[in-house]
């Protein structure tokens, strides 16, 4: 018994020892799969287009859009099988969108809380991939547009069917990482709250898409 145990040490001994050095450190606490709570907050750049229908005299026209933004993001994930799992959640950010030279100044814009759903793989304790569908309103105070023939102005409900986002994270302690956040949308005019200056032609409408990549923190909760 004393050889046979001898050489069952010498036959697999070593790839046993290199298997356990292999195992993350954070593997007892993460279990495979970054559970329950998280939080993110990124901020970043945003490039995209206005489509334009008709909006004061301003009609069938398109008109590039630059911003900057910063959101708030909260998930719950859950483990399906191995490093695989889902997540549901919510975020609220806001936007801020340079005036255009073309008679249209986009002003603060507020992504109110919606619904997030998604897909995570975690490939390991410190390495992570989200890939996430959101819809929600954004209110945009005081949407100008400036021709000098009519000029109007409203506040408006935006509402977004299609903002899907892919995210990686990378932990560089047990609980907090960064993020790297890549968005493609796009949201449509729903509803003016208020309209002043001159009165608004009837059958106002517009969309934009935008593509967003961000930088932030994320946090878990372990």
């Amino acid at each position: 018994m004393i050889v046979a145990s001898a050489l069952a040490d010498r036959a697999f001994g070593e790839p046993v020892a290199r298997t356990y050095q292999q195992v993350h450190p954070w593997e007892r606490y993460t279990q495979g799969f970054r559970k329950e709570h998280n939080v993110a907050v990124t901020t970043g750049s945003a490039r995209g287009v206005w489509k334009i229908k008709r909006f004061s005299t301003i009609q069938d026209k398109e008109i590039p859009s630059e911003a900057l933004w910063l959101k708030f993001q909260y998930s719950f994930h859950l483990p399906l099988w191995q490093g695989f799992g889902y997540l549901l959640g919510s975020s609220a950010g806001v936007l801020y969108e340079q005036d255009t030279k073309e008679g249209l100044k986009p002003g603060l814009a507020w992504h109110l809380p919606g619904l997030l759903v998604g897909v995570v793989y975690n490939y390991s304790p410190s390495f992570r991939v989200v890939l996430a569908e959101e819809i929600f309103l954004e209110r945009m105070e005081n949407l100008e547009a400036r021709p000098p023939e009519n000029p109007a102005s409203l506040d408006a409900n935006m509402l977004s069917l299609l903002d899907v986002s892919l995210s990686v994270d990378y932990f560089f302690s047990l609980h907090l990482g960064v993020r790297l956040d890549a968005h493609y949308r796009k949201i449509f005019y729903t509803a003016p709250e208020n309209a002043y200056e001159e009165r608004l032609p009837e059958g106002v409408s517009f969309e934009k898409q935008d593509r967003w990549l961000g930088l932030g923190i994320v946090y878990h909760f372990l």
